[in-house]
């Protein structure tokens, strides 16, 4: 299922939908199934033939294989995943929320230090 999550996602993002239907696929996360994933493109308005077309299609497809073997090759086997000055945060997103607020935290303690000037989020 999560390849076919992530197709979806792709599709949503291709046709400008990301972050709303990103929002709907975690709200739905228990519940997801390929119809689900067509229903909720469709309730914003997305589509339908559009995104089945997308989800299917040859480009859409080799897109989700570059990723994978990207990910493959760095051992990433889980997402979400933030890239961030080199470094790698990969997890549920209030883990990761919580891991990034301590690395920007460190960084700001650092600067202050060095009299660096760190960018507030």
């Amino acid at each position: 299922m999560a390849r076919e999550a992530a197709l979806a996602a792709t599709c949503a993002n291709h046709l400008g939908k990301s972050e709303q239907y990103h929002d709907a696929v975690f709200r739905k996360a228990d519940e997801l199934k390929p119809l689900l994933l067509s229903t909720l493109a469709r309730d914003m308005g997305i589509d339908s033939l559009t995104f089945a077309n997308c989800r299917t299609a040859s480009t859409t497809i080799a897109e989700w294989d570059a990723d994978t073997a990207i990910a493959s090759r760095n051992n990433i086997q889980a997402t979400p995943v933030v890239l961030i000055d080199l470094l790698l945060f990969v997890g549920k997103p209030n883990g990761l929320q919580k891991m990034v607020r301590d690395q920007i935290n460190a960084a700001r303690r650092t600067a202050r230090s060095s009299s660096l000037e760190v960018a507030r989020p």
